[in-house]
């Protein structure tokens, strides 16, 4: 196990198998603030891109791959998001309570494609167009909610891509071909088609307009063309690509040129830039080419150019803000993280595929290394019992489960529960080294599989496990749902069964659930943006709060209610808290049912996990910075170890190269002043019992020679940065889920992402120079 001062026990769970879901498509909102990004599940990330990427909001999907298309279309001054798929309807999403807000059928079958359209005779209305299966374009207005206007003259197969520039659409199809129509007057003004080889037609997957007329093609033969869209005429044919060329995006870069980008089943990123030659003619040039991908690329999105920074008045803690919400405006997204100040004005070309990561570069840089964005950056799918269940009065003694430590991992519609081994007693942890193995008496134990959604239902929004191990809540955008856990003996042996617990009252459905420490309420982070507190066994109603639904400010009439992201609640039963979108944090009492105190929301950075240390009343705070600050609930202001170590948190915790966001915050409670950061790529040890070194007294930190293999294991030691007191441990990753299970005693579940690789079908295969 990792050493932290004396000894703790490290449980490392390597064996579930969570598998995250390739990406399908991808599409920026008005402002490049905002990347929708579809998976193969169904499911729709909205992702804040404005410094460290989280995920600020999943749209739970049906476990098919059913959305094929993403759009983002700005109305009256808000962006809306438009989805289309393989299921043949167009719908718009209410993004706050995660449901469908208009729903149309597109009269064609399924969707392959769509692309936003301004409708001429509907008073340049905003329209979508769609290509269906029947090989026909479809055409609606989405001014308001989703009208069916027309049909386009149809292809001889389905239509895979469309594109829209003013009035001027171009579609494409699986017979070989690309047409060109009129929007205004429905007909086609040019007809195009590609190579083909025998009786077999081409697959002519993507089409892009250019501003100067230019219309490019990727196809299933590996080409990339460019043709002059007046005309009809082929210009450039690029065979870079030793297979389907998948993805196609164009880019508007500083100055006002276009760049195009392709990629494919090859998983090869080229880049295309156009450049002058003899007698100001132009021609285009494959600028930059990577490969940083391992398996199929299916979507390419760019964003447009922007520039984040921090604004000089925000602040890292809510030492400088207002003492409640209520007096000061919320802005209507959630925060931008601060951090991305060293960003230059630039565009993102963003890039996913089968892999499920996410690569990200800069228009202006795209030959270099781009930043992988792994998938374990939503909220933890792992919730841990930390206190035995065999222990609990409510488990008949001669029927219990084994003394390790219950733990839950949700899958898409899934719960799976599990319990660690049991240490040997025959071992002297004190006699052990740093990093040895411990023998264990019992290994870990599958306890039971609780299918939560039946076939037809949606995938779960999130889920809890009671501290005691006897309850499991889950839910989806419909309702929510809880389970009672049972011990029973048949035949010697010891299972565990789960039945559907139906209280007098259903629960309602909520994106945050956590139980407090007695196991005996639930408290809902409901869609509607209330918080609602429940008795377990009967279902009564016991407190309702609207403090997420109300509005911060005059200014904000017009703006959604906050999205209830996190709860917590403290160990000793005293307290529990809310947090939302817009960063506004409310704490509770369970004795009282009341509002306790408000924190100042903090505009900085997203709050992205909190919790409440063991015995004291403080709540810790992180952000996707991954600054962290505490919070004193009674004094009702910044802990005292905050006020005098903020500006010393040191930069290996700080700094942009960690991908991975913290998801939990822990406490050891034999020693409540130690905390735990737990992030995908990395544990924070943290004694705040002792002050953080100032940051110019510390001691330049050693360099080291390692390869890769060897880098994590040299990050542990406690050099330059890190001291006794603040450690970075990276033995463990990617992670994700984890927390002190008892005294001395951590869980780290791990997803190592070459198990990952081998879950995918083999990659297209490359030729290597020498084999």
């Amino acid at each position: 196990p990792a050493q932290v001062p004396e000894f703790c026990q490290v449980h490392r769970c390597r064996f579930v198998r969570w598998k995250p879901y390739g990406v399908v498509c991808l599409s920026f909102n008005s402002d490049s603030t905002r990347l929708a990004v579809g998976r193969d599940n169904g499911d729709i990330e909205i992702w804040n891109v404005t410094g460290r990427w989280i995920v600020e909001r999943v749209i739970p999907g049906s476990g098919e791959p059913t959305v094929q298309a993403l759009l983002w279309i700005k109305t009256k001054a808000r962006d809306r998001l438009f989805s289309a798929g393989l299921h043949g309807r167009l719908t718009e999403w209410d993004t706050n309570l995660l449901i469908p807000k208009h729903t149309v059928d597109s009269y064609g079958g399924p969707v392959w494609a769509a692309c936003t359209v301004a409708l001429q005779d509907h008073g340049q209305a905003a329209g979508v167009a769609l290509g269906c299966e029947d090989g026909s374009v479809r055409l609606f207005d989405v001014d308001s909610e989703p009208v069916y206007v027309k049909a386009l003259m149809r292809h001889n197969a389905r239509v895979l891509s469309v594109d829209a520039r003013n009035q001027v659409l171009v579609s494409s199809g699986a017979d070989s071909s690309i047409r060109m129509w009129n929007v205004a007057r429905g007909a086609t003004t040019s007809r195009l088609t590609v190579e083909s080889f025998g009786d077999t037609p081409t697959l002519v997957w993507q089409v892009k307009l250019l501003a100067d007329s230019t219309l490019v093609s990727s196809d299933s033969l590996g080409h990339v063309q460019f043709w002059d869209a007046r005309f009809g005429t082929l210009r450039q044919t690029f065979s870079q690509h030793k297979g389907d060329v998948l993805a196609l995006c164009v880019a508007t870069v500083k100055g006002g040129a276009e760049r195009v980008y392709a990629s494919g089943i090859d998983a090869l990123a080229v880049e295309f830039s156009r450049v002058t030659v003899a007698d100001s003619a132009t021609k285009w040039v494959i600028s930059n080419t990577h490969r940083h991908h391992t398996h199929d690329v299916a979507a390419i999105a760019a964003s447009s150019v922007v520039t984040f920074s921090s604004s000089s008045s925000s602040s890292s803690s809510p030492s400088s803000s207002p003492s409640s919400p209520s007096s000061s405006s919320s802005s209507t997204l959630s925060p931008a993280d601060s951090s991305a100040k060293q960003l230059s004005a630039d565009n993102f070309i963003v890039s996913g595929g089968l892999d499920s990561q996410l690569c990200v570069s800069g228009a202006s840089n795209f030959g270099h290394r781009p930043r992988k964005i792994l998938p374990f950056s939503r909220r933890s799918p792992v919730s841990v019992a930390y206190q035995s269940a065999a222990s609990s009065s409510s488990v008949d003694p001669d029927v219990s489960l084994n003394s390790g430590s219950t733990f839950c991992v949700t899958h898409d519609r899934t719960l799976q529960l599990w319990q660690t081994g049991a240490v040997s007693r025959d071992v002297d942890l004190h006699e052990l080294k740093d990093k040895a193995s411990i023998p264990v008496e019992t290994d870990f134990t599958h306890l039971l599989d609780i299918n939560a959604n039946p076939v037809g239902g949606m995938n779960l929004c999130c889920s809890a496990l009671s501290p005691d191990g006897l309850w499991v809540a889950c839910s989806d955008p419909r309702k929510a749902k809880v389970f009672k856990l049972s011990a029973t003996t048949k035949q010697g042996s010891v299972t565990l069964d789960a039945k559907y617990h139906k209280p007098c009252r259903a629960f309602p459905p909520a994106y945050s659930i956590v139980f407090s420490a007695a196991s005996d309420t639930v408290v809902l982070g409901c869609l509607d943006s209330f918080v609602r507190v429940f008795e377990v066994e009967t279902g009564k109603l016991l407190a309702t709060f609207d403090l997420h639904a109300k509005h911060s400010s005059a200014d904000e009439q017009n703006c959604p209610a906050g999205l209830v992201k996190f709860l917590c609640v403290s160990q000793d039963g005293h307290y529990f808290a809310s947090a939302d979108n817009f960063n506004r944090i409310f704490v509770y009492s369970f004795s009282t049912l009341k509002l306790v105190s408000s924190l100042p929301v903090v505009k900085e950075s997203p709050v992205v996990t909190m919790a409440f240390h063991p015995f004291d009343p403080t709540l810790v705070v992180a952000l996707a910075s991954n600054k962290f600050y505490l919070y004193n609930v009674q004094a009702d202001r910044l802990a005292d170890w905050s006020r005098n170590n903020e500006a010393n948190i040191p930069s290996s915790l700080l700094s942009p190269s960690h991908i991975g966001n913290i998801f939990e915050i822990s406490f050891d409670t034999s020693r409540p002043n130690c905390m735990m950061l737990l992030s995908s790529s990395f544990l924070c040890y943290v004694d705040l019992d002792k002050p953080l070194l100032p940051l110019d007294s510390k001691t330049p930190a050693k360099k080291f020679k390692t390869n890769s293999r060897t880098a994590s294991q040299v990050q542990e030691k406690p050099v330059g940065e890190q001291s006794e007191n603040f450690r970075m441990i990276r033995r463990f990753t990617p992670l994700i889920g984890g927390r002190f299970a008892g005294q001395n005693n951590l869980l780290v579940v791990e997803v190592p992402w070459i198990n990952v690789i081998q879950e995918l079908p083999p990659a297209v295969y490359r030729h290597k120079y020498g084999t």
